[in-house]
């Protein structure tokens, strides 16, 4: 490019600093926050996995028409020998333990990984020291051994290489640490990271097909597509799955990052919204500027200048406002994204957020392309309006301060096209808003005020018969009831909402084992339900008879009947159970049903109930779940009364960490929380930069029409009509925007919500609000330039002509 015309671009930008300076700073600000969401999405989504060859790595599942399942240890087994386009398959699943050792440290609550033994294999991940796991430890009798992460290493160990070698204990279990794993390996499991990894348990896991409790791995040989191994994973299944159900592979980068995926795309979308808006903002500002300057343009083309020479100059403009937005909102970025690693929040929706700020070369390209696309939108609007007009007009016009219709009409529409975006902003994220406040405001059908829970794991190796565990949590309870303040107290697992399943057979069917239904189990002790009030409808509850070597028996949820028991008494009917656990309980167990309870919301208290069994903690037991207590006291002002009072049956368990019912509900929703917040941000300053534009547009229009207002003050008409005038236009550019932003903030509040909250959100009530705010911040904006018009005398702007 010539460097007369960077020269004429910069003294341009000089002399015009105060509009230039407006677009500089509305492209920052939309580049900002479409940087810090990209950053977000180039974390999760675009940055490859930190594993050689990350493209040839997939998750393995099952999938029918319901959705996607898991594993078992026979189907990963099976996978494994009969799919060729496979060069490798592990499985995995996760589970929290207390870890002790020989060091002096207390013992400490950690995350494990259990994982078949192919698994660090398939990841091609090798220890830092020691050795990784040998098929040997696969096998039962030769599995206590153990891979530490490398900051958990830091962090208890000190980075001691010495500790390979020697013994820590799981639950008072012997392990021998194997290895040390490299500093930038991590696996997220469900969404957390583990802290150390053991073998697979090959009795809890092994020769039980039908139970599936497994993710899957797996690492294709080069070359080989997804679509490939599908095809293979599929007539694999055939042989080896019932009817209707098959194997699936999808992208492992897909798979890890789960909802969280498409809730970081439409963040984006709604980021790149703000960013038009910012360039329409800009581009309105330059456009009114220009039309306030047309002779410029006009002696420039009269001495010769040709229009390629006058585009060569905005977009010398249109780079040097790119450079200047680019670096600014680069910057800002980066703070932003700073303040945003401190959050917990936002490591529920990108973990390992420690990156986040580091600046790659696809942020740098994304940045360039923004700004360079932004500031042209900015830059060349004015040219494409102002080509089009006769030079003896733009002199004529220029002097008059007049500018052409097709000028005002363009910046009418950005006016109104920025309106429309934000409204589609504000809107939907007022309802969204709403839904959410509506979701934790509704009965979930449990008591969640005044309850603090505390989950527990106990050693198996201490506690291993079902007599010894099941009178742990008995002692357990009773010691919680006796704290000062605590009005009852109860034990369970899978209340109220969690995720165990369980296939049935009820007495009155006769079903092949791929046929059985799945349905919700849950565990609780006889005093949870009054405990978490939830009402007993009919039969009765548990009480002290149900207990170990007495036949079982189970209460079922409404849902339960309407589903299976409609024709029949359901009080007294028999199923079997595939769920089991302990030493004595097997599989397909019978159990009686004793009582009805009310349904409650038990996956998420967003979405509808599901048929549920409830079993006496009496009968089952449990090496892990959690103790509920019914308190006025706070779980702060209670933690340590609860630790003290498990620690009087047990000084050698874990430390219970006390916590409110309510946050931990609230904590299943932490994703669509972070994700409503952010988006609602982006419709605050949507409806700023709106407003700012809609100002500016206003206030440039008195002035372009001084020549007019002047002439209708001379004729005559009224400073109140003069006045109207000028807020009826503002008036009804807004509720043009309105009219057509409300239609997308419908189709954002129906997608947005289906996805964040389970349901579509729609309230009649927030858009109406928005649309009626939109015209009042409209008709305030339009009082300062209306009382400027009134102001102008017949005399000064008849002196223009």
């Amino acid at each position: 490019m010539d460097l007369e015309i960077l020269r004429s671009a910069a003294r341009t930008f000089r002399r015009s600093l105060t509009p230039y300076s407006v677009a500089v700073a509305t492209l920052s600000i939309g580049i900002a926050v479409n940087l810090t969401i990209f950053a977000l999405v180039n974390e999760v989504l675009l940055r490859p996995l930190p594993y050689p060859h990350p493209s040839e790595l997939i998750a393995l599942g099952t999938a029918t028409k319901q959705g996607t399942g898991l594993l078992s240890w026979q189907d990963i087994t099976s996978i494994r020998a009969s799919t060729k386009s496979l060069a490798s398959a592990a499985g995995y699943a996760r589970r929290t333990w207390g870890l002790s050792d020989s060091t002096g440290s207390p013992l400490e609550v950690v995350l494990s990984g259990m994982v078949t033994t192919e698994f660090m294999r398939t990841l091609e991940v090798a220890p830092k020291f020691g050795t990784d796991f040998q098929p040997e430890n696969g096998s039962e009798g030769n599995q206590q051994v153990v891979l530490l992460s490398f900051s958990l290493w830091q962090k208890r160990y000190h980075g001691d290489p010495n500790v390979v070698g020697s013994s820590v204990a799981l639950n008072a279990v012997p392990y021998r640490i194997a290895g040390i794993l490299p500093a930038g390996f991590r696996f997220e499991m469900d969404g957390a990271v583990p802290d150390l990894y053991i073998p697979l348990s090959h009795a809890d896991y092994c020769c039980e097909a039908f139970q599936r409790g497994l993710e899957g791995i797996g690492r294709t040989i080069p070359g080989v597509s997804l679509s490939g191994v599908n095809a293979e994973l599929d007539s694999s299944a055939r042989h080896l799955l019932p009817e209707g159900t098959t194997f699936s592979a999808t992208s492992l980068t897909s798979f890890l990052a789960g909802d969280r995926r498409r809730s970081l795309l439409l963040l984006w979308l709604a980021a790149s919204l703000l960013s038009a808006i910012a360039a329409l903002n800009a581009g309105a500002v330059l456009l009114a500027h220009a039309l306030r300057h047309l002779r410029q343009y006009a002696i420039k083309a009269s001495l010769g200048i040709s229009f390629r020479r006058l585009l060569g100059e905005q977009v010398a403009q249109a780079g040097l406002l790119a450079s200047i937005s680019s670096v600014l909102g680069l910057l800002a970025a980066v703070v932003i994204l700073r303040i945003l690693m401190q959050s917990s929040a936002l490591r529920s929706v990108v973990y390992g957020a420690q990156s986040l700020a580091i600046i790659d070369w696809r942020m740098l390209l994304f940045t360039c392309v923004l700004s360079v696309a932004s500031a042209l939108i900015a830059c060349l609007l004015p040219v494409a309006i102002v080509r089009k007009i006769p030079v003896e007009q733009m002199l004529q016009e220029g002097a008059m301060l007049s500018p052409s219709r097709r000028g005002r009409r363009l910046r009418a529409a950005l006016i109104v096209t920025q309106i429309a975006l934000s409204v589609a902003l504000s809107a939907s994220a007022t309802t969204l808003a709403r839904s959410l406040h509506n979701l934790f405001s509704r009965n979930p059908g449990f008591r969640e005020q005044n309850v603090v829970i505390a989950g527990i794991g106990i050693p198996e190796a201490r506690y291993n018969t079902d007599e010894k565990m099941i009178t742990f949590h008995q002692q357990a309870v009773q010691q919680l009831r006796n704290i000062p303040g605590v009005d009852a107290a109860g034990f369970g697992a899978g209340v109220p909402v969690g995720s165990l399943r369980t296939r049935l057979q009820l007495d009155s069917e006769r079903l092949p084992l791929a046929q059985r239904p799945l349905t919700k189990v849950a565990v609780a002790s006889p005093e949870l339900f009054g405990l978490l009030d939830i009402p007993l409808l009919a039969g009765r509850g548990f009480n002290r008879l149900d207990r170990l070597n007495h036949p079982y028996v189970a209460i079922v949820n409404e849902q339960f009947v309407r589903r299976f028991l409609l024709s029949a008494n359901p009080l007294g009917a028999g199923m079997r159970l595939g769920f089991y656990n302990g030493n004595d309980m097997k599989p397909w167990s019978h159990f009686e049903i004793i009582g009805i309870v009310a349904d409650s919301r038990n996956q998420t208290i967003a979405t509808e109930t599901v048929p549920e069994i409830y079993l006496s903690s009496l009968q089952v037991p449990l090496e892990g779940g959690s103790y509920f207590l019914f308190t006025s006291r706070s779980a702060e002002s209670i933690a340590n009364e609860v630790a003290g009072a498990v620690w009087k049956v047990d000084s050698q368990v874990e430390k219970v960490r006390a916590n409110p019912l309510r946050r931990l509900v609230e904590n299943l929703y932490q994703v669509s929380r972070v994700s409503i917040a952010v988006f609602s941000s982006f419709a605050l300053i949507a409806l700023a930069l709106a407003s700012i534009g809609l100002a500016a547009s206003m206030n440039a229009g008195v002035a372009e029409t001084t020549r007019e207002i002047g002439i209708r003050s001379a004729l005559g008409q009224s400073r109140t009509s003069i006045a109207w005038h000028v807020v009826r236009a503002s008036l009804l550019r807004t509720l043009l925007g309105v009219a057509i932003g409300m239609p997308l903030a419908v189709l954002l509040g129906k997608t947005l919500g289906a996805l964040w909250l389970g349901t579509p959100s729609l309230h009649g009530v927030e858009f109406a609000s928005v649309a009626i705010l939109m015209e009042l911040v409209a008709f305030i904006l339009a009082l300062s330039p209306a009382w400027r018009a009134t102001r102008i005398s017949p005399i000064e702007a008849i002196r223009t002509l």
